[in-house]
């Protein structure tokens, strides 16, 4: 996100200070240079030379704007900042562990918003290949938090075989997997490679809690 420009007794704000706290405290909280959180910004934040501060940031904030001697141009609290900014990831889909000659596409996005994981997931084969045993996707962005109740991906599919009810994407604890699998009467049943055909498409949607 962007603020600014921002003015001060007539004169734009160039170098201008941005402190940035948890809401109603004066603890520092962070703030990211990219939308995937990897480069946390400086405490204060520094205005460009346009009066502009450039900045991701998630939850509830106190704001602190001064100019570049630390007078208090404008403060604010209890600011709410940040949303969910997708990105690409790349799936993977194994039969017992392989893959062997499998062909299609596999893609995904993930966007996260505190502790927990939103994901999507589309796979469309043009092969199967010749890998047996149950179905696994795996390379998820994020690990999984340790519960076994960590939440699960909602499925759609087309041309899939011997499936009367509807998949589930259930994910483990402290891993990186999605098993498949459908809902018996009594019990989960893991879908394996002979579900599957040459020209089986699914997405699955949904989150879920990350370590």
């Amino acid at each position: 996100m962007q603020l600014g420009p921002y003015f001060h007794l007539g004169s734009l704000l160039t170098n201008g200070k941005l402190y940035h706290y948890n809401a109603g405290l004066s603890t520092e909280k962070t703030v990211w240079l990219d939308r995937n959180k990897i480069t946390t910004g400086t405490q204060p934040l520094t205005s460009d030379a346009n009066g502009v501060f450039s900045f991701f940031g998630e939850g509830l904030y106190k704001m602190i704007l001064t100019d570049v001697n630390g007078a208090i141009v404008s403060q604010w609290d209890q600011w709410a900042i940040g949303g969910l900014y997708p990105t690409a990831f790349t799936p993977t889909l194994t039969f017992g562990g392989a893959a062997s000659g499998m062909t299609g596409t596999l893609s995904g996005t993930y966007a996260t918003m505190g502790n927990l994981c939103f994901v999507s997931i589309l796979i469309t084969l043009t092969a199967k290949g010749a890998s047996t045993g149950s179905a696994l996707i795996g390379a998820l962005p994020l690990t999984s938090a340790s519960s076994t109740n960590n939440g699960h991906l909602s499925v759609t599919y087309t041309n899939m075989s011997g499936i009367a009810v509807p998949l589930i994407g259930k994910i483990g604890a402290s891993g990186t997997t999605v098993a498949l699998v459908d809902g018996g009467a009594t019990d989960f049943a893991a879908v394996d490679d002979t579900n599957f055909t040459d020209t089986s498409s699914l997405q699955l949607s949904g989150w879920y809690v990350v370590a």
